[in-house]
């Protein structure tokens, strides 16, 4: 029941909502949006984000958009919304579901190039660091999964007068055997031996 009709700007609407995951706006009705600056910089933990029936056809000001929303996976545009899409900060690369084509990230500027193509989009890569917790060097320490990729499982480190437990992610031991689909800070965790 939230009426947009008459919606000019969004700047900032979102922005720093650090504990957004999931955004649906599909029902937002925007054919007077001109401004959706910095719309959702700083949701860095937003996953989710559908925005297939924004009116993006009057949008002039469309800078940091998407800035800082580093997490964010799985998106549903429209058609007027992919034409600017490619100045609003999105990064990685991503692929449409409809399709199969796959949209990559310029090495250069980072930032994605998305045709002009309302549909389902999902990200394509992600990130997965090994924080070894005052271990050993997780080697490496950093690695790049692909879409439904399992994470190769490193060697455990070692820590004088530790034993090694297991690798947590969000405060939970990691499942090696499912695909995270996510980008993933894992933290190695430790018993001290009895003297």
């Amino acid at each position: 029941n939230f009426n947009t009709s008459q919606l000019t700007t969004c700047h900032y609407m979102f922005n720093g909502c650090k504990s957004l995951e999931e955004l649906n706006l599909s029902n937002f009705n925007t054919p007077n949006l001109t401004n959706i600056n910095g719309m959702f910089d700083g949701c860095n933990n937003l996953k989710t984000l559908d925005i297939r029936n924004i009116d993006a056809t009057e949008i002039l000001n469309y800078d940091e958009a998407f800035n800082n929303c580093s997490r964010l996976s799985h998106i549903y545009i429209s058609d007027s919304f992919s034409n600017i899409i490619n100045e609003t900060g999105l990064t990685n690369s991503w692929k449409n579901v409809d399709t199969g084509e796959v949209f990559e990230e310029d090495e250069t500027t980072h930032k994605t190039t998305i045709p002009i193509g309302a549909g389902e989009y999902l990200r394509t890569n992600y990130t997965v660091t090994f924080n070894s917790n005052g271990g050993s060097e997780a080697s490496p320490s950093e690695i790049k999964i692909a879409l439904d990729e399992l994470v190769t499982r490193p060697a455990n480190p070692t820590r004088s007068g530790w034993t090694f437990v297991a690798w947590m992610w969000n405060g939970v031991k990691f499942n090696f055997d499912v695909a995270p689909n996510d980008d993933v800070d894992l933290i190695a965790t430790w018993n001290k031996n009895q003297s």
